[in-house]
């Protein structure tokens, strides 16, 4: 049988794998149980502190949402949703306080980075560039985010004939 899908509806399913380090080899695998009602990922992101997961998760076309879940999926809960047509990533600080995500900007037509408290919250703009900035790195020390800046330049050209 054929079965078409969205595109939207699946983009990955992450999995949690064990591997020791002495030997190289794999120890254990598992799927991270996901939400109901959300069928893949687009971006995953570990905890500084190793006991949850951020997720993007895409609801829609142009619509995602950022969820944090434990390691057994039981303490899901989706921190916001917002537009993207990309794949904005994400990234947490060091203290596992804030994440940070790639989303459009408010009234605008790039990617700004903004924060968000892991326990929920308003989002915060990070970035007021004209340029989009996407799939965020937060240093070690926190004082940093490393971004990938992406500009979009269009050119008018006329050719004689």
């Amino acid at each position: 049988t054929f079965c078409r899908q969205h595109p939207f509806e699946r983009v990955a399913h992450p999995w949690i794998v064990t591997i020791d380090t002495a030997t190289g080899r794999l120890t254990a695998r598992r799927r991270l149980p996901l939400p109901p009602g959300v069928t893949g990922t687009r971006f995953e992101s570990w905890s500084p502190r190793g006991n949850a997961i951020a997720f993007v998760a895409q609801e829609q076309p142009g619509r995602q949402a950022l969820w944090v879940t434990s390691l057994d999926g039981r303490h899901a809960r989706r921190l916001t949703t917002f537009a993207n047509w990309t794949y904005g990533g994400l990234d947490w600080t060091p203290d596992a306080q804030s994440i940070v995500f790639g989303a459009l900007a408010p009234d605008r037509r790039h990617i700004a980075l903004f924060r968000i408290p892991a326990a929920g919250g308003t989002p915060v703009v990070l970035t007021h560039d004209s340029a989009s900035m996407l799939q965020p790195q937060v240093s070690p020390n926190g004082r940093w985010i490393a971004a990938t800046r992406f500009t979009h330049r269009k050119v008018l050209w006329r050719l004689r004939q």
